[in-house]
């Protein structure tokens, strides 16, 4: 299972009822083993739950490329990566971090709702929607960010993160039901912040 199961409504009663003969369940992290266990406890006893993380392959360049004043978020322009909190945190931030560009890659629906959000936000001439990179240009991106935010509403265990951890790029991520905090080691890679503190995410 690649996401939070809480986003498929009925999957606890089907995975309870309708999936015994699974024998092996492999979930992301290990909250969400826990708690697919509890939910089986006391239907279905024959699937075993394990957790097996995504993982990327060692991408450290020889070469750091120079840091811009640039913050970074990568994904899927789509309601569940909150793309909306982001520009609301990034209209406080820039008013006490002048110079700075937030670039947004990826590509999704809700591209021009967020292009218009940051119009109306008058913040438009520091917010970057670069569109679909490849891989090897978000990389090279992520590297020369400062930081790398996320602000999805729900998460599992997000590549990204690991991507920008390989680039040496410190993280600042909205704590959601589970999956940063399965990467993110407070202070030491990047910062957790309550949900919809936007306080607290400017200051980290």
């Amino acid at each position: 299972l690649h996401c939070d199961h809480t986003q498929f409504k009925g999957y606890s009663k089907d995975i309870r009822h309708e999936y015994d003969n699974i024998d092996y369940l492999l979930l992301l992290n290990n909250e969400l083993k826990n708690e697919i266990k509890s939910i089986l406890t006391g239907y279905n006893q024959g699937t075993k739950c394990l957790v097996v993380p995504n993982f990327i392959k060692s991408k450290a360049n020889e070469k750091t490329l120079e840091r811009k004043k640039q913050i970074i978020s990568v994904g899927r322009l789509s309601t569940e990566k909150g793309f909306d909190r982001l520009l609301l945190i990034w209209k406080k931030f820039i008013v006490v971090n002048e110079g700075y560009v937030l670039k947004i890659v990826g590509d999704g629906h809700e591209k021009e709702k967020l292009i218009q959000l940051a119009r109306s936000l008058n913040i438009s001439d520091s917010v970057i929607f670069s569109g679909y990179l490849s891989n090897e240009e978000t990389v090279k991106e992520i590297q020369k960010s400062k930081i790398y935010v996320m602000t999805s509403v729900n998460e599992a265990f997000g590549i990204v993160l690991l991507e920008a951890i390989s680039q040496g790029t410190s993280i600042v991520a909205y704590d959601v039901r589970v999956g940063p905090r399965s990467i993110i080691k407070e202070g030491y890679n990047g910062f957790l912040v309550k949900e919809n503190d936007i306080e607290a995410f400017v200051e980290r």
